[in-house]
């Protein structure tokens, strides 16, 4: 199995891409459009972990390029970038966006991370695990 990418949180990272950048543009008074921008190539976005949440570490995500030596996957019109340390930990790494009545979240289904906490957001790598700490 390999990393999934959903039609629901390739829709968000989309979204929330070119509602940054009509913030950009409004700031910079730039004539341009996000839909352009975004439309001419793929959107880059940063998947890594961050220590934090319930369970020592969290999944962020972010429009960040790629840091050197990332690993790129391509989902077509986004691009994820996952940092080395991250790379081997997200390989059956399901990435989803729902909506629910809490609101839309994005949704981490990662058998390879045993221990998660039910929020869904954060887990604790195993000490032989753990390259991030």
């Amino acid at each position: 199995m390999t990393l999934q990418v959903t039609q629901a949180a390739i829709t968000e990272i989309l979204r929330l891409y070119q509602q940054r950048q009509a913030e950009v543009n409004a700031r910079s008074q730039d004539a341009s459009t996000a839909l352009d921008e975004a439309g001419s190539e793929a959107v880059q976005a940063q998947l890594d972990f961050v220590p934090g949440g319930c369970a020592e570490q969290r999944y962020q995500l972010n429009f960040n390029h790629g840091l050197p030596g990332s690993q790129a996957v391509d989902c077509g019109v986004v691009a994820l970038s996952i940092s080395q340390d991250a790379w081997p930990h997200v390989q059956q790494l399901t990435l989803d966006y729902v909506e629910d009545l809490m609101g839309g979240s994005f949704r981490f289904d990662n058998p390879q991370l045993p221990d998660t906490c039910n929020c869904g957001q954060s887990f604790r790598l195993l000490p032989s695990e753990s390259s991030l700490e």
